[in-house]
């Protein structure tokens, strides 16, 4: 019998998509640990979009058409942040460490206070 002596972890992430009006830093987040969010983009144009959730430039067809393939973001989660680009509004992708709900807590109130709506709260 072979006993895991190594670090086991049970943490996940919890994945955001936010519209709000106002741009929002990381540092605005102002969060107590360094590790706490995983992961920031913000989306104020197609282009912006477009790039990230391809890994590859934003050409003219690709504006036209969409990304052919989704990598960094789910192909549902990229409809929302077009939503609410085309909407005028800026969108988010947040992946926050889930072992901190007090911060994550804290974190929608202040999106929601510039009025901001949380679109998107799902666990990994």
């Amino acid at each position: 019998m072979k006993i895991k002596t190594d670090f086991i972890t049970n943490s996940s992430t919890v994945n955001f998509i936010i519209s709000c009006p106002i741009e929002v830093t990381k540092n605005d987040l102002n969060t107590s640990a360094g590790h706490v969010i995983e992961n920031f983009e913000v989306f104020t144009k197609m282009e912006e979009l477009i790039r990230y959730t391809q890994a590859d430039d934003c050409d003219w067809i690709t504006k036209v058409r969409g990304p052919y393939r989704y990598w960094n973001l789910q192909k549902d989660w990229y409809v929302m942040c077009k939503q609410i680009i085309l909407d005028g509004d800026i969108a988010y992708h947040m992946a926050v460490n889930n072992n901190y709900w007090d911060e994550m807590d804290r974190m929608e109130n202040l999106f929601r206070n510039k009025g901001g709506s949380i679109l998107l709260r799902e666990h990994d």
